[in-house]
């Protein structure tokens, strides 16, 4: 079979990239200093790890996904291979760029929205039910049997550690922007996380549940892309 015309750009699908920036209160800081937040309190991050996951283009209503797919096999009994979007974005200190994903869906878009977290169905997987190519596979440590992947962790100075771990972590979060992607170019968005504004009214003298909820209330508002 032969195509009707030419194309050279049709089947070219660009890249879904994000640069990161990470500050306390809109200022670079370093792992081991003291940030001080909102309400006065001392804090020092001494280490922390972000999973970003299912990132979702939308326009008019209509979600689009990036195209590249891993097989993920959580626990399927009728033999149906579960596929999973490979478009995960593990951030730490030293992160600076992440790679989503292939984008197949040139367009004007007005939002974006993603989860910090993974679906379920990673977390049924585990460690030894992934594909080599995925994301997650290099993460290994991240993982705890029988709870799932650590999607969020922060580690403080003062040995106290706030870990989301497990299906119950995921916080989705959405942001209007104005973006549009043409076959074949690159498509790039910068994401701003402020740890300001998310520890703002953290009290590590609290009880921890009211912490972490507090930590997840805040999220959508201190990770934000922009154009």
């Amino acid at each position: 079979m032969s195509a009707d015309r030419s194309c050279d750009s049709c089947c070219v699908f660009p890249n879904f990239n994000v640069n990161i920036d990470q500050v306390f209160g809109g200022e670079d800081f370093t792992l081991g200093d003291t940030l001080v937040n909102d309400i006065g309190n001392e804090l020092v991050l001494t280490d922390y790890a972000i999973i970003l996951s299912d990132f979702r283009l939308i326009d008019s209503g209509v979600e689009y996904t990036i195209a590249d797919s891993i097989q993920v096999n959580c626990g399927s009994t009728d033999g149906t291979e579960n596929y999973e979007f490979n478009d995960l974005a593990y951030i730490s200190k030293s992160s600076s760029f992440a790679s989503i994903g292939s984008w197949k869906n040139p367009g004007q878009f007005e939002e974006v929205s993603f989860l910090v977290g993974l679906s379920d169905c990673y977390h049924d997987a585990g460690i030894d039910n992934i594909q080599d190519d995925s994301k997650l596979a290099d993460l290994d440590t991240l993982y705890s049997a029988g709870l799932g992947y650590k999607t969020l962790s922060f580690e403080f100075s003062d040995s106290i550690t706030i870990d989301f771990v497990g299906k119950s972590s995921t916080i989705g979060a959405s942001q209007i922007i104005s973006a549009s992607t043409v076959a074949g170019s690159t498509f790039l968005l910068d994401l701003n996380i402020d740890f300001g504004v998310w520890f703002s009214d953290i009290d590590l003298q609290e009880d921890i549940e009211l912490t972490k909820a507090k930590l997840i209330r805040n999220a959508s508002e201190a990770i934000v892309i922009t154009q």
